[in-house]
């Protein structure tokens, strides 16, 4: 995960190394999780489709998993599972602890790839594609954390049924056993085919169709992935699907998944954002009616600002504790910096001009994020920046070309006041918070029925081990 402030990686919720932000953990009651299911799958579903289809473009470089055995070899270490029989008597009936283990390193099956595995009213998606959402669940997750996957727990050379998550089998159960990382992707996978494959009903329903540049792609398909698969050395397409998604799954599962996410995702962000946008008048009045959680994170309803500013920062120089390591700045280098930007202020006032302020910036500040562009931060907004400099950006009577001195946890700055801004980041904020809220109701109302009917038949569901077939 990265920094909700200051984009950083961080391995977990918690404090950022980086700015000192606290990220918490969202809540986990099933209430909320519930009612924010649907905006969280489709604010991600156009993100989805693409990382797909960037899958296939770039060949997976990063996990090396082009030039692997092809889809029709047979993996030399099967798992159980690869002779079971499918039939229609699960749905609603068996659970994710229908098996112990979900996966084979054989290429699947006819049988195997044809058998349902979810039901919603008379649609069915049949395993094959269900491989495609499991797999995508899981890449998801890699391009999210990446190295930082251990941290959670999660080993990519290990096979996925032998490793714990950090999610409860029984969330209700404080006790409960931790689901296998095998049976937290089936879950999720199971959990996001539900929400598309509800939002494609929804779109067909209100007779929703694709456009012509979305329909184009899906048509000159094989065309476009039969030159990647000769690029990458496989025989057929099929093959380079397989290679990704399963050995077996094939290009007719992966036009069926992709139909399905363009629909989905034209109509959530053609038709259903529409309806949703608010007036300007509607987005002040959300922002006042919660100012104060925006004022709690710093954001006032002030128009944005640019500055420039000079620093000379100071850095700890006393071991206070005696372990090793200096953690106090003294009085000494406190006085130091701050007669240092004594100095360059009094440089300054001898040509008090902006183009000298910048060249004196560019010489002198130790800020690497704006001595070279003159020391300027264009676009700043309240809580941006250590409160103290924040405090001195947006007193009520600045104007351009004021200057002093402020004195931060980073060192002593030369501040100068360009200019107020016409950009709002309280409003742009409100805005984006308001068709959140408005958005995540309306696909609620479309799709919550949908989903709730929707059943899952674990018996039917088997999967390619791709996790195991990399290792060997």
């Amino acid at each position: 995960m990265n920094c909700k402030y200051c984009q950083s990686p961080m391995a977990d919720y918690g404090t950022c190394p980086v700015c000192g932000a606290e990220n918490p953990a969202p809540e986990n009651s099933n209430e909320e999780k519930k009612s924010k299911a649907g905006l969280i799958v489709f604010l991600s579903v156009v993100a989805v489709t693409l990382i797909a289809a960037a899958l296939l473009l770039l060949g997976w470089k990063c996990f090396g998993w082009f030039g692997a055995e092809k889809s029709g070899q047979q993996g030399k270490n099967s798992k159980p599972g690869s002779d079971i029989t499918y039939d229609g008597s699960g749905f609603g009936e068996s659970t994710i602890t229908e098996k112990a283990c979900y996966s084979t390193t054989d290429a699947l099956s006819l049988a195997a790839l044809e058998a349902p595995v979810i039901r919603i009213d008379d649609r069915t998606v049949s395993n094959g594609v269900f491989n495609i959402y499991y797999w995508m669940e899981y890449y998801n997750f890699m391009n999210s954390y990446g190295a930082y996957a251990s941290f959670f727990g999660l080993d990519s050379t290990l096979p996925l049924d032998q490793q714990d998550s950090m999610s409860p089998l029984d969330e209700n159960d404080e006790n409960s056993p931790m689901m296998s990382w095998e049976q937290y992707f089936i879950t999720s996978a199971a959990d996001a085919c539900k929400a598309y494959v509800a939002m494609e009903l929804a779109a067909l329903e209100d007779g929703y169709q694709l456009p012509d540049d979305m329909q184009t792609a899906l048509d000159s398909l094989e065309e476009g992935l039969s030159e990647e698969a000769e690029s990458r050395g496989y025989t057929t397409v099929d093959e380079l699907i397989g290679s990704m998604f399963g050995k077996g799954v094939t290009l007719d599962d992966y036009r069926t998944y992709l139909t399905t996410s363009y629909i989905a995702s034209g109509y959530y962000n053609d038709v259903l954002a529409a309806q949703v946008q608010p007036t300007d008048a509607e987005i002040e009045a959300y922002f006042d009616e919660n100012v104060q959680r925006y004022a709690e994170s710093g954001l006032l309803k002030v128009n944005n600002v640019s500055v420039r500013h000079i620093l000379f920062d100071v850095t700890a120089d006393v071991d206070s504790d005696g372990d090793g390591t200096p953690d106090t700045i003294s009085e000494e280098t406190w006085a130091a910096a701050k007669a240092k930007a004594d100095e360059v202020y009094a440089l300054w006032q001898k040509d008090p001009t902006e183009e000298n302020f910048a060249a004196l910036a560019n010489e002198h500040s130790t800020d690497p994020g704006s001595n070279t562009n003159g020391g300027l931060y264009d676009q700043v907004s309240p809580g941006q920046m250590v409160e103290p400099f924040n405090d001195w950006c947006f007193d009520s009577t600045r104007k351009h070309g004021d200057t002093g001195i402020v004195k931060t946890d980073y060192g002593y700055h030369i501040m100068y006041f360009v200019e107020t801004l016409e950009t709002r980041s309280w409003f742009e904020t409100a805005s984006s918070d308001l068709v959140d809220e408005r958005l995540g109701a309306l696909v609620e109302k479309k799709t919550a029925p949908i989903i709730e009917k929707g059943q899952v038949n674990y018996r039917n569901i088997l999967l390619s081990d791709l996790v195991s077939s990399n290792a060997q």
